[in-house]
């Protein structure tokens, strides 16, 4: 749109087109269900914003007198220039509709000059600030670009608090930034990179590929990378839509939602805004918003004070969902991933049932993050972002993010039980190693792209000039190291919930019992690892021994011999596991009985036709696997209940 020349006497950009914008933000500014006069004023705030982002982004003439001419319009109309807003912005000495809009509403309301007088200044910097160093010169421009919309529309809402409009900024910022992501190639067309740059730096990024037709991978990565930052600020701003009440809740939460949806749409376009329209769908917002429009509003407090964290930890200051929602969608992801361990969860109490589904979502979701298609460098950011919002909510007792459920339910496991922090670390170490392999092998096979295709490889690459797959480990023992990290840790964060009378003697064997269950991982599913995922577990040496190829391929018979040998291994390791047992009450060894009982079960058929992992993921009936669960209930001979 090509913008006329701002006089005294003309509007610069009609006000019905100013405000037809509003549908397409990533927010509902003017949202259906508020009060008429609500929604009035909350559009003579959004108008004088947009209409001041398009003199400092679409003006062809001089911006910056531009800017000027906005600044006196809004002075003009605060004094009573606007005639009482009634005037015809033809008419000499009336002001712009759009200020004389907002200028009544400053009359009206506790809103305030100052915000819309950051806005100008902001469009200014625009003008004269095309890069942005590194972040925290980021957040300052957006302290004045994005800011501002929050704390007027707070102070529209009488809710002008301090401790809210830090919460405010929070989400102002967070949509300022995933707005910048969403439109990287538009703003490098017209001279601007809000990237910042050292960011863009480390990722390997230069000025071509902003303006490229789709994003390059360290794009991708850069991307990721803001994004999460950007979440995260979401995340800790959200607690804002929880202190609200009225129209006031409902508008933010939808603000919120929007963010979390540009996110999510992002996301989903594999961080790639150059080729794709990242936009909101209106579904997603909408479950964004029923989530954050879950929590219970908080009782009425001095609103400068710091909301008081719930009784289970995180469930009333979390700021989003309810704690029991949180189970409730941690349960339902163990109820759909968990095939094997579910039947063992199933046996505990309630308390201890929901703080084991939310171990198991929260393993689920790092594991989706490793194995899911994708580009090394933007996994490792994703992880990365994960690690810091959950140690994030271990430092706070409140969920990082309050409208993730995985978060929340964390926060109100750690107020419950002494989770060890050292096995959260492991396991998001062992699966950031599994990233670091992949980046390498694909590092390895992007070299070699060019060699001729003049055979087929054993692991089904038709470019037979392209480096075989490699193992990840050189010896078992390495392989071990890897098993305690992704599952030992697993085993070990289980036995804080279970509890036992000797923890010093018993954690050992929790951590030696995951490897014992991660061993049967690794031999069932050679086959998906090696030509799903380009992975090889198995170690290098085991492989040579056997006289099987280094990506575990080789003459079947000797890879069933190896698999043998594993299985035998694996055997060990579950004898010395489940010694464990004796240390924990009835339930809680039900609960592992089961679990080690089901892949046990795995291993005996596994070993009974080794070959099978060659053909396919073996796995055990469902009627098996009931029986194993509920014989486990029986107390063995010896054991107390």
């Amino acid at each position: 749109m090509t913008l006329a020349a701002p006089q005294t006497h003309a509007p610069v950009l009609p006000p019905r087109d100013v405000f037809e914008r509003a549908r397409h933000e990533n927010f509902p500014v003017a949202i259906r269900l508020l009060p008429a006069a609500v929604r009035e004023q909350l559009m003579a705030v959004y108008g004088f914003a947009r209409l001041a982002d398009d003199l400092g982004d679409e003006y062809a003439g001089d911006r910056l007198a531009a800017l000027d001419w906005l600044e006196g319009e809004l002075r003009r109309a605060l004094d009573g220039g606007a005639a009482a807003g009634e005037a015809s912005a033809g008419r000499a000495g009336a002001v712009h509709p759009v200020a004389a809009r907002l200028a009544r509403v400053i009359a009206t309301t506790d809103v305030t000059a100052a915000p819309f007088l950051d806005l100008i200044e902001a469009n200014r910097m625009d003008q004269r600030v095309r890069r942005y160093a590194d972040w925290d010169d980021l957040l300052g421009y957006c302290r004045l670009s994005a800011n501002p919309v929050g704390r007027a529309v707070l102070a529209l809402a009488g809710a002008a608090t301090p401790e809210r409009m830090a919460w405010s900024d929070q989400v102002c910022t967070g949509l300022q930034v995933v707005e910048h992501l969403q439109d990287v190639g538009e703003d490098a067309r017209a001279g601007r990179v809000y990237l910042p740059a050292d960011d863009l730096a480390r990722f390997g990024v230069g000025d071509a590929d902003l303006t490229a037709r789709s994003a390059t991978p360290g794009l991708r990565a850069a991307v990721a990378y803001e994004l999460a930052r950007a979440r995260e600020l979401l995340g800790a701003g959200a607690p804002l839509v929880r202190s609200l009440r009225g129209w006031a809740r409902v508008a933010v939460a939808g603000y919120v939602a929007g963010g979390l949806a540009a996110a999510d749409a992002i996301a989903a376009a594999g961080y790639d805004t150059l080729a794709h329209r990242a936009r909101p769908a209106p579904a997603r917002v909408a479950r964004h918003a029923a989530a954050l429009l879950a929590a219970r509003p908080s009782p009425r407090r001095p609103p400068s004070r710091r909301p008081e964290d719930g009784a289970d930890g995180g469930a009333e200051g979390a700021g989003g969902l309810d704690l029991e929602a949180a189970y409730r969608a941690c349960a339902a992801i163990t109820r759909r991933e968990a095939k094997n361990f579910a039947y063992g969860i199933a046996l505990l109490r309630p308390p201890e049932r929901a703080a084991m589904n939310v171990v198991y979502a929260l393993a689920r979701r790092i594991d989706d993050i490793v194995d899911e298609p994708g580009e090394p460098a933007a996994k490792l950011a994703e992880l990365a972002a994960l690690r810091r919002r959950v140690e994030a909510t271990v430092a706070t007792g409140t969920a990082a993010e309050p409208s993730d459920p995985i978060l929340v339910g964390l926060a109100g496991v750690l107020a419950r039980y002494p989770l060890p922090l050292d096995a959260l670390g492991d396991l998001f170490d062992g699966c950031r190693c599994d990233v670091e392999a992949d980046a390498r092998t694909a590092h390895a096979h992007a070299a070699h792209a060019g060699a001729p295709a003049d055979g087929v490889s054993t692991n089904g690459a038709s470019d037979a000039g392209a480096p075989a797959l490699v193992p990840r480990f050189a010896t078992f023992d390495e392989l071990v190291v890897y098993c305690r990290q992704v599952a030992g840790s697993i085993g070990r964060l289980s036995l804080a919930i279970f509890g036992a009378a000797r923890p010093a003697e018993a954690a050992p064997l929790a951590d030696d019992l995951g490897v014992a269950l991660q061993l049967t991982n690794v031999l069932r599913d050679v086959l998906e690892d090696r030509d799903a995922l380009g992975r090889v577990y198995l170690p290098a040496a085991d492989l040579a021994r056997f006289g099987c190829a280094p990506d575990a391929s080789g003459p079947r018979d000797r890879l069933a011999a190896l698999v043998t040998f594993e299985a035998e291994r694996a055997r060990q390791w579950y004898d010395r596991g489940l010694r464990l047992l004796p240390h924990l009450d009835h339930r809680s060894r039900a609960c592992v009985g089961a679990m080690a009982g089901i892949y046990r079960g795995l291993l005996d058929a596994i070993e009974r036709d080794p070959a099978a992992v060659l053909r396919g993921r073996v796995s055990l009936p469902t009627a098996r696997k009931l029986t194993v669960a509920l014989g486990s209930l029986v107390p063995r001979r010896g054991e107390g209940g």
